[in-house]
Formats: structure tokens, sequence, C-alpha cells
């Protein structure tokens, strides 16, 4: 029986990793323009802004919630939904709720709702919905709101963020148990649209996806082969379905550039700075032919060889 969940199953929550579970970016986190955060949470801040997991949250549903801290401006988080689940949204009108509180004082907070112009491509949207949702204080209550539908979210797919609004000084603005559901609910309790955690994860890695093998002396990945003297490639299989027809953006888990090469022959290494890693969209949905571009040419046209590494690849298949 797969694990995946069916992506047509919208009886709960659209959005995925609602409650904060899975960070595969890492826990604490200042991004840059519209970074990604927690598993399919992006940046929506207009300053520069620490975005960090912590632990706990308004009651037993929760085990961790999202932490942003920032100066005086907007802050907040947004989560875009894809088209491939919004298209099957059959009621008038969605309900929006989560838990907020910030760390002093009092914050109006704000939902907005926005379309791509470009089927699941945000670089141009349109602003649907602007409101503020209510005043957060510094202890948990809980945020119901009413979106209504349009046929360009369903068509286009469409982002839902959650802020702070015209905070003045220095704030902190916590948010846990992010649910958004078909249908007008007075109340709705946390779920995660029948999914276990693990399909839960599942769908966190149809987005981003950090892959990594262990060999004899550390991690090694499958055998590649020098195309050219400056290049190898090797084909890597992601044991989850990603978006479909994208080109991941690949870059190596911890930033480094200097890595180490091993003849397959002999298992003598061969070291190479490497300035760049490319991965075109694959023919066969799980396949990515990765590119490992090297700054000299290090490398004997095609000589087998593994690619040593500390921690692996990053594979973003993310909507921007």
């Amino acid at each position: 029986m797969s694990l995946a969940p069916r992506i047509d199953r919208l009886d709960s929550n659209l959005l995925i990793n609602g409650n904060f579970d899975f960070w595969q970016r890492g826990t604490s986190i200042t991004p840059s323009g519209n970074q990604y955060l927690a598993d399919r949470w992006q940046n929506h801040s207009g300053v520069t802004t620490n975005y960090s997991r912590q632990s706990g949250g308004p009651n037993l549903s929760s085990q961790f919630f999202a932490r942003v801290t920032g100066p005086s401006g907007l802050i907040g988080l947004n989560q875009k939904v894809e088209s491939v689940f919004s298209r099957y949204i059959t009621e008038a009108n969605l309900t929006f709720s989560f838990w907020a509180k910030v760390a002093s004082g009092t914050s109006a907070v704000s939902v907005q709702v926005r379309t791509p112009s470009v089927v699941n491509n945000f670089t141009s949207s349109t602003l649907i919905l602007n409101t503020v949702a209510g005043t957060a204080t510094t202890s948990w209550q809980k945020f119901i709101f009413t979106v209504p539908v349009t046929n360009d979210m369903k068509s286009l797919g469409f982002m839902i963020s959650v802020a702070v609004v015209g905070a003045v000084a220095a704030t902190t603005l916590d948010v846990a148990q992010c649910v958004l559901l078909q249908g007008e609910i007075a109340d709705p309790d946390f779920c995660l649209a029948g999914r276990s955690l693990l399909q839960e994860f599942r769908l966190c890695q149809r987005y981003y996806y950090v892959w990594g093998a262990v060999g004899i002396g550390g991690n090694k990945s499958p055998i590649f082969t020098a195309a050219t003297t400056s290049q190898v490639r090797g084909a890597l299989v992601l044991p989850v379905a990603p978006r479909e027809g994208i080109t991941p953006t690949v870059t190596s888990f911890d930033g480094s550039t200097s890595w180490t090469f091993r003849r397959t022959s002999d298992f003598a290494a061969v070291s190479a700075n490497l300035t760049g890693f490319s991965a075109p969209a694959a023919a066969d949905p799980n396949t990515f032919i990765v590119y490992l571009d090297a700054s000299a040419t290090p490398f004997v046209t095609n000589q087998m060889m593994f690619v040593e590494f500390a921690r692996g690849l990053r594979f973003d298949f993310e909507l921007y």
C-alpha cells in the first residue's frame, strides 16, 4: 500500500505542516527575501526577521510552534497552496483558523490572500483579500476567519498569510495550529487532513527534499561519470514524487563547494572546487540527472567516481 496521500482528498486541512512539525532547512533561520522556513512556510515580512521552532503550543495538539521576531514593521509568514490541491475545492468559502500571541502589548493580526498571475507562479500576484482577523495579546488565542473562494483561487492556486500589522517596536509573533478547511466551520479543531505524520512529511518532501547516501568510509553518492573534464553527471532517484515537470534548484546541504571525488577504479581522491549544481526537470518523475560543475579541469572524461560529501544535496521544488 502506498504511503503517498491522495492529492484530491480535501476533506480536511488544505495546509501542509500546519502544526510546524517539520523544519528540514533548520530550526532557526534569518531569511533573505521570500525564503522558505519551516516546511511549506515562507517569509512574509517587510523587515529583517528571525524564524525559529519553539517547543509547546496553546494545547496538547502541538509539539512545536513558529516564532517570528523582528523590529517595527510587518512580520509574518505565508503558505502557497498549489493548484493541484485548490482545483478540487467545491465549497464557496474556506475557514482559516490559527492560534497566535505576541510577546508584549497587543497587535492587530492580518490575513491576506493572493492569487498568482500564472498557475503556481507567484512572481506576479493579485491581492484578493486583506483584512484584520483580530487582536493578538500575550496569551494564546484562537483566530477564526472565513475566506471567500474565487475561481482564480481554484484554477491558479493561492497564497494565504498571517502577519502582525503596524507594530511600532520590536515584537515577537507566535503562531501555531494553522488549519484551512472547506466550508464555514464555527470552531474547527486542528487536524492533519486525515494524514499520518509520515504522510504529512511526504507531502513536505514533494516541495523540498534532502538527498544523501551512506557508503563505506563516509557518505557516498551513486556512481557519477565525468561528462567533460570540468563536469560530472549522475542519476539520483528520489523516493518521493516531487512536483512534476519542475526544474529544481540544487544546492549542497551545508553550502560547501570544496568536495572530494573518489575514482571507482582505485578509490583515489580527486579534489574539486564546485561552482554549481543543476538538475533539469526529470523525464521520470522521480529520477534526476544531476550535474556538478567544477572551476578547474580535475576530471578525466568518462571516468567513473563517487562523490564524497558531508550532508548531501537539497532539491527545492517550491512555489515562488
